[in-house]
């Protein structure tokens, strides 16, 4: 994955999540209403709370590879997931309560963590 900073588009979409998120803070409200939701067969789609993505809209909305999703499983790391059979979800309200927990305001306050 490129750089924000080589990548226009990922330093845009990163843009738009931080947008979203001093938004949602500011109307009191949970982000879902702002964030974008990028190649995804419906763009315009809101997900609701409850709503089961398949790992590959997870990795969309959080903006990372399904490759890392699957190690985050595997150590602990990531979004909490649900499991049925052999098929992988994850609910959409785990993954705003995960990015939540990892947004920082800068790197001194990451590490006091």
């Amino acid at each position: 994955m490129k750089s924000p900073k080589k990548d226009p588009t990922a330093a845009f979409r990163a843009g738009l999540m931080r947008l979203a998120f001093v938004a949602a803070t500011q109307a009191g409200t949970d982000a879902s209403a702002f964030l974008p939701h990028y190649g995804t067969a419906t763009p315009s789609r809101r997900h609701r709370l409850d709503d089961l993505l398949r790992t590959k809209e997870a990795a969309v909305v959080l903006n990372v590879s399904l490759k890392t999703l699957q190690n985050w499983r595997v150590t602990g790391v990531g979004p909490k997931f649900v499991k049925v059979g052999a098929s992988v979800s994850y609910r959409y309200a785990d993954l705003l309560a995960f990015v939540r927990q990892n947004t920082s305001a800068s790197t001194s306050e990451r590490s006091a963590r």
